[in-house]
């Protein structure tokens, strides 16, 4: 039995359904990675951290913040910024001083 033409022979590549101008892929590209590095963002160790540290204890993320200790408890119990406690030991890890940080950045505004 033959096999029919079609069947035997191998099928060829799909063609480009568009074509992008390289412009829109530029801009495409870059909207890309600028949400991923605004994903990423939080995730990063900011300026001063120590490194090689993923969590600060509750004196080192006081000294880190610039704040005492019992403002740092006090921001802590009142659930104004997140923390990891094992126990009675209490940490601080980047996201929790980063979002905290960002919660307490003052957006200012250019007079026109």
């Amino acid at each position: 039995m033959k096999r029919a033409a079609t069947e035997a022979s191998t099928p060829s590549a799909p063609e480009p359904a568009a074509t992008l101008a390289p412009d829109t892929i530029e801009t495409f590209a870059q909207t890309v990675a600028d949400e991923v590095a605004a994903r990423l963002k939080p995730c990063l160790p900011p300026p001063g951290w120590p490194e090689g540290r993923g969590t600060l204890s509750e004196p080192e993320a006081a000294t880190y913040l610039g704040i005492g200790q019992d403002f740092l408890r006090e921001l802590r119990q009142e659930g104004r910024i997140s923390y990891t406690a094992q126990g009675r030991r209490v940490t601080y890890g980047v996201r929790d001083i980063v979002d905290y940080l960002e919660r307490c950045r003052q957006h200012g505004t250019i007079p026109i």
